[in-house]
This record gives structure tokens, sequence and C-alpha cells, in this order.
């Protein structure tokens, strides 16, 4: 049951057919006055209709919680909803109970098949276990793991795969632990993240692993790259292919709460960014056996959190020498450059310009430096923005590459960028030797 796609397959195929049948069987009555004037039919059409235009205004217009338009299709599942809760109000007033069970059902099968479309678009719900926080695998507690007794660390020249082989008694999987990481120089107030350790972390001697920081978007949780982003089941894989190697993935919170935004940065709105370059490695390095150096450390994310995987590589470079930026904004924003430069500022432009990726990288040199931009093809929102900033990333030295990948801005498009970008991340990493070496 945990692992039913809400995507795709017959569950999905099932559950929309039913809302199909539903519709029709709220939609048709004999009764003339039922299609006529301001029978049920028409206030529900118009009920609709009002419903979904003002979803849009609200959210595109007022609200702007997120980078894109709210698709004309999302706003019609919603409108629909509203207009099959009218017909059903409808018969229920005219008919007996029999007629009235059906269309609270009908109701019920019209809600689920309009929000397994909306997911399908989205793809923020890949599973059953997505939906229902149910994790992949049954957290460990960091105390529970054997100390490395003995570590195997990559030769120079080589990748550390070259140097491993693996035990007989290799994990198949590897495991997924709670973090709370103290502020100690940040003082900012962050949710409990997560670590992923691959299955060579479990064992002895074992490999010195980098690392890769995963952040999520904006309102998101460290969570999201566990439940939407199935990151378990593709490390897992990744390391299956790989005798057990991946990078230890860790998942804070650069956010401070589900709403909140302070871009990643050190403003008047949290210290983020000082907690993602100082308080997080410094976590890492006291609680887990892992890699030192720069070049094997990566930062990434997705939508905010792929804005903050650029501002970490610029304005950290002695951390993190590696990123991969998943549809990331053009620049840190809480809407316009104004309200960005007021709410988190003071409305200093300068103290902006000192840490804006496109503004540090116009004016540094990064031939150390590393990264990867991935956009979904249907992101009209952020294909520009993020072109610049992969121009701007060459410019200053970088070396970057550029995809485009199916989906939109959504997680179809995160999770299969994650996925693609693995062999590049193992080999920048010194996991994993280039082709040809």
């Amino acid at each position: 049951m945990w692992d039913w796609s809400l995507i795709t397959g017959s569950v999905v195929s099932n559950i929309v057919i039913a809302g199909l049948v539903a519709a029709a069987f709220l939609v048709f009555d004999a009764r003339r006055v039922w299609w006529t004037g301001w029978g049920w039919f028409p206030i529900a059409f118009v009920s609709g209709v009002g419903t979904a235009a003002l979803v849009k205004f609200v959210v595109d217009v007022l609200w702007q919680p997120f980078p894109d338009p709210l698709p004309l299709l999302v706003c019609a599942y919603i409108g629909g909803v509203v207009a099959a809760g009218v017909l059903a109000a409808g018969k229920i007033l005219y008919y007996g109970p029999g007629m009235r069970t059906l269309s609270v059902i009908a109701v019920i099968c019209v809600l689920a098949a309009s929000a397994i479309q909306v997911n399908r678009h989205y793809g923020w719900y890949p599973s059953v276990a997505g939906l229902l926080g149910h994790l992949p695998v049954e957290p460990v507690g960091l105390d529970e793991l054997d100390p490395a007794d003995a570590t195997i660390a990559a030769p120079d020249g080589k990748s550390l795969a070259q140097a491993w082989k693996p035990p007989a008694d290799l994990p198949a999987h590897g495991a997924l632990a709670e973090m709370d990481v103290p502020p100690t120089a940040s003082g900012f107030q962050a949710r409990s993240g997560w670590v992923w350790l691959p299955p060579a972390y479990l064992v002895t001697p074992r490999p010195v692993l980098p690392v890769l920081v995963l952040v999520a978007g904006q309102p998101g949780s460290p969570r999201d790259w566990i439940d939407s982003g199935q990151i378990v089941q593709t490390m897992d894989a990744y390391a299956a292919r790989h005798e057990g190697l991946a990078p230890v993935v860790v998942m804070p919170d650069q956010l401070g709460g589900a709403w909140s935004n302070p871009m990643c940065l050190d403003t008047e709105l949290g210290q983020s960014l000082t907690y993602l370059s100082i308080d997080v490695p410094a976590w890492v390095h006291e609680n887990l056996s892992v890699a030192t150096d720069r070049d094997s450390w990566a930062f990434g994310g997705f939508s905010q959190g792929g804005t903050c995987s650029l501002i970490l590589a610029v304005n950290s470079p002695s951390t993190y020498g590696r990123f991969l930026d998943l549809s990331g904004e053009a620049e840190p924003s809480l809407g316009s450059r104004q309200e960005t430069l007021d709410e988190a500022f003071d409305g200093d432009a300068a103290a902006f310009a000192r840490v804006n990726p496109l503004d540090v990288m116009a004016s540094t040199n990064f031939a150390d430096t590393a990264g990867r931009f991935v956009i979904g093809e249907k992101d009209t929102g952020m294909a520009e923005g993020l072109r610049a900033l992969y121009a701007a990333a060459q410019n200053a030295g970088m070396n970057v590459e550029y995809q485009t990948v199916p989906g939109g801005h959504d997680m179809n498009a995160w999770r299969t960028g994650m996925l693609e970008s693995l062999p590049w991340l193992g080999d920048e990493l010194g996991l994993t030797a280039p082709a040809g070496l």
C-alpha cells in the first residue's frame, strides 16, 4: 500500500474514472428546472467558474506565494469540486435518502479525482507513503551506529570507488536519522533536519564519503526531500549501483518555519547563511566521519532551495565547492527587489549586492567551483533567470552545466533533475571516476 503510486498506475486511473462517473451522475437530472433559469446546473456552473477565477486572482495577484502563475487547469479542478458540491446540494434537497447518500459519495469521488489530477500536475506526493508521511525506512539514532574503527580514503588522483572494496556484510540499504543542529554561531532557530547515510557508511572499514547538503523550497520543510523528493529511494538505488557508495545526504532547515523566508542570507530576518555555512558543517564534522575538503562538499536544492545553493556557493566557497541549482530564482527575493531591500536589508541596496549571486559573480572568479543548473521544460517563470545565472557563472570561471528536464516548476522536474545529476555529482565529489579515467 505504501508504495502505491499517486502519479501513474491503476490506483490513479480508477480514482479518475470514479470521479468522471460521479461528475456525470451529479450533472444529469431529468427535471427541466434543473437546467433552465436559476436551476441547479446554471448555479453550479457559475459557482465553479467564479471560484476558479477567484482562486486565480487571490493566488496570482494578492498572495503570490509561488514564482509561477497558478495553472488554469488547477483552478478548473478547484472550481469543479465547488460545482460538484452545488449539484449535490440540489439533489439532496429534492430526492430521498438513497439519492442523498449517492450524492455525497459522488462529491467525495470528484474531490478525490481532482486532488489526484492536481497532484499529478505538481508531482508533490509520488506515493501513498509520501501523502501520509510514512518514512521509507525506520529512522535510527546516530548514537546507535558503530564508530569508525578504520577508514578508507581515496588515494591522490583516484576516485573513492577505485579504492573501496565492499565487505560481505554490506547492508542493502542506507540509514535515515533525524538531526538537531545547535545554532551556536548563528542563533538561527531551525527545525529538525534529516541525514541519510549510505550503506558503505554503516560498515567497517568506512570510506571517507563526500557530503551533499540538500534544502527544500519555500513554503516547505526538510522532510520534503524525503516525502516528495524520494531522496532515500533515489540514493539507495545509486548506492546499489556503486557497491554501497554514495554521498552522505544532509537535509537541514534553511527557513525556520514553513512560510518563513530568510533567503539563506544573514539579514534582519535571521542568520540563515551562517547557520548553513558554519553551524551545519560543524555539526556534521562533530557527529559524522566524512570528507572535510571543499571539493567533497556540495549544496543543492529546488526552487527557493535552488536559489540557496548558488548563494552558498558564492558566499561560502571555502565550504561548498559544488552546487546543484534546481529551478532557483535569479536572485534571493521576497517578492519585488524593493520589498526584499525594505524587509531584509533596511533599504540598503549595497548590502544586498554584496551577497546577491549575480553581483558577486560579476566581480569574483570562482575557477575552483563547479555547478549544475536544471530546469523543467515548462518552467517559463524561472527559465530566463536561470539562463542568466548560468551565463554569469561561466563568466566567473565556474565549471557549470545546464540541463532541461520534463516538467514545470514542480517536483516531477526536481526528482528527475536530482536523478540525472547524480552521475555528475559522483564524479565532481571524487566518489566515482569520470568517464575515460
